[in-house]
């Protein structure tokens, strides 16, 4: 029995490997040809892909995607617009090409010396700078790697760190990961962010985000006990990574500025070129373990990819519902000051948060809710107001795969990451926000 299950569980993940290989190639071809009779092939194919991936799936994704399902199916009901759904998914479909060039590229980073390089400098530090070193590290290795971050940063935790060692050092972790989604055009926060503001260009976008997250760092710096100092000196520990990080991202926002193609679709077409360059400057002979390494990883897309779809789909839906814009629309709601609204949307994102709502459906409710305040709130802050809302729920949130993650690999519980000073951190960091966004919200408007 054990054996025919093996074999049913290899079978499954092949099949998903191939789908998806498939869906990535028709991908590509979408953002140059834009038949329909391709897209419901892809949707068809994304569909097949998701109830393959199922069973693969994490318990507390499934949970969640049913449970927005069911929204989804109410709200169609109440208002007989079925074909709000189709709407979502079919929007959903870029990423099945986005997800896979993550995976190239990172599985091209790992062939070059300049992680290796980078974590033997982190070793080497003092105890006392590895806290900010940390910070910094997930926030610029997290910029590509994401959840990588941590599995690279988690083993030069010292074998016999107590356990405050343990959680300071993955509560900073943590931090420096959230800060990530500011400013870094490989997260999915981003990806859905220049979908919903396509007027928006990116580097607008990631220079604001930038500046947020350096304040973002330096305030989680000074909230360890470190100082400004030692985080120029752990910043140094990482310049290795400066070249493939900041050439990638440069040519990114170089060409998604000069091109007619969104975010979403310039790194689809732009990382594998990249990529295939940096193979060859390493080693030529990497190119065929960095091609099979990535089609290994094809069958776990699952986990992301449900979530996406079922939270894309409700933003549209519920985008498209008469009945919640009726609700936004009230007049008490449309007569508050704007910096009630705006500290409004930034509670609710924290208080989701901890109440364990996932980062995908906390950032499509801040989009919903901004949106029709377009006249009051300016586009720029309210990407700004989404980022914050998914940064709390990648720090604070049970049902985030950081905080899951981080708490198996430092050895701390997820309620002992969450419930402390990353709370305070957030509302801190959020205050700070507010004082910025709201005379920026004004400039905005008036300019």
């Amino acid at each position: 029995m054990l054996t025919t299950l093996l074999e049913k569980t290899a079978d499954r993940t092949d099949w998903l490997r191939r789908l998806m290989a498939c869906l990535w190639l028709i991908g590509l071809l979408r953002i140059f040809y834009h038949g329909d009779w391709l897209g419901h092939i892809a949707l068809v194919g994304m569909l097949v892909y998701l109830l393959l991936a199922w069973p693969l799936c994490g318990r507390l994704n499934r949970i969640v995607t049913l449970v927005v399902s069911a929204i989804v199916v109410l709200v169609c009901a109440l208002e007989q617009r079925w074909e709000a759904i189709e709407h979502g998914l079919m929007f959903s479909l870029i990423f099945t090409a986005f997800l896979p060039t993550l995976q190239l590229m990172r599985a091209t980073l790992d062939i070059g010396p300049e992680f290796e390089r980078s974590r033997t400098a982190f070793a080497r530090m003092p105890p006392a700078q590895r806290d900010d070193a940390v910070v910094v590290g997930a926030n610029v290795i997290g910029s590509v790697m994401t959840m990588g971050a941590l599995t690279m940063l988690a083993p030069l935790l010292p074998p016999d760190a107590d356990s405050a060692t343990r959680r300071a050092m993955a509560q900073a972790a943590l931090r420096g990961l959230a800060l990530a989604i500011f400013w870094s055009p490989f997260t999915v926060a981003m990806a859905l962010a220049s979908s919903f503001w396509p007027s928006q260009p990116l580097w607008r976008i990631m220079a604001v985000g930038i500046v947020l997250s350096v304040l973002g760092v330096a305030l989680a710096v000074l909230f360890s006990g470190g100082s400004l100092r030692r985080l120029l000196g752990a910043l140094k520990g990482f310049r290795p990574l400066l070249v493939p990080l900041g050439g990638t991202i440069l040519a990114v926002v170089l060409v998604a500025s000069v091109s007619p193609f969104g975010t979403i679709q310039t790194i689809v077409l732009v990382v594998p070129f990249l990529c295939l360059l940096w193979i060859l400057r390493h080693n030529r002979f990497e190119l065929q373990r960095v091609v099979r390494t990535t089609y290994r990883n094809l069958d776990r897309l699952g986990n992301e990819l449900l979530l996406f779809c079922a939270a894309v789909t409700l933003g549209r839906v519920l985008q498209e519902s008469s009945l919640l814009h009726a609700a936004l629309g009230h007049p008490w709601l449309t007569g508050l000051p704007i910096s009630v609204l705006i500290a409004g949307v930034m509670l609710l994102g924290l208080g989701l948060a901890l109440l364990g709502v996932h980062s995908v459906v906390i950032g499509t409710c801040v989009m919903l809710l901004v949106t029709p305040f377009q006249s009051s709130i300016a586009d720029l802050v309210a990407i700004e107001l989404m980022f914050y809302g998914w940064a709390c729920a990648s720090m604070l949130s049970l049902s985030a795969l950081s905080v899951v993650l981080c708490s198996s690999l430092f050895e701390v519980s997820a309620p002992r990451l969450i419930y402390g000073r990353n709370i305070v951190y957030m509302a801190v960091l959020g205050v700070l926000l507010l004082l910025i966004l709201l005379p920026g919200n004004a400039w905005l408007l008036s300019s």
